[in-house]
C-alpha cells in the first residue's frame, strides 16, 4: 500500500510541476516579448529624433529642436523599461541558481548518508 501511495505521491508532483512550469515559461515568453517590442520602440523613438536633429541642423527652428529633445526622452524611458526588466531578470536567475547549487549539495549528502558514506 505505501507503495501506491508514493507513486501517486510522485505523479501529482511531477504533475504539478509541469503545470506550474507550463505557466512560468508563459511568463518568460511574455517578458521577452515585452523586451522586444520595448527594443522596436526605442529604435523607432532613436530614429525620430534623429531625422528631427538633422532637420534641426539644417532649419534652426525650434519645434525640431523640441520634437528632437521629446523623443530621445521617449527613447530613454523605454531603454530604462529594458534596463529594469533586464536587471530583475538576473537577479531572478541568480537566486534560482544559489537554490539550485544548494539543493543539489543537499540531495548529494543525503544520498551518501544512505549508502553509509557519511
Amino acid at each position: 500500500m505505501r507503495v501506491i501511495g508514493r507513486a501517486i505521491s510522485e505523479l501529482v508532483g511531477v504533475l504539478t510541476a509541469g503545470f506550474i512550469a507550463f505557466f512560468v515559461m508563459l511568463a518568460y515568453a511574455a517578458g521577452l516579448l515585452l523586451l522586444l517590442a520595448c527594443g522596436f520602440a526605442c529604435a523607432g523613438f532613436l530614429l525620430v529624433a534623429l531625422f528631427s536633429m538633422v532637420m534641426w541642423f539644417f532649419t534652426g527652428g525650434t519645434h525640431a529642436l523640441h520634437v528632437m529633445l521629446g523623443y530621445f526622452a521617449y527613447a530613454g524611458g523605454t531603454f530604462s523599461v529594458i534596463a529594469a526588466l533586464s536587471y530583475y531578470h538576473r537577479k531572478f536567475m541568480d537566486g534560482m541558481k544559489v537554490r539550485q547549487d544548494q539543493r543539489i549539495k543537499h540531495q548529494l549528502t543525503s544520498c551518501l548518508g544512505l549508502i553509509g558514506l557519511r
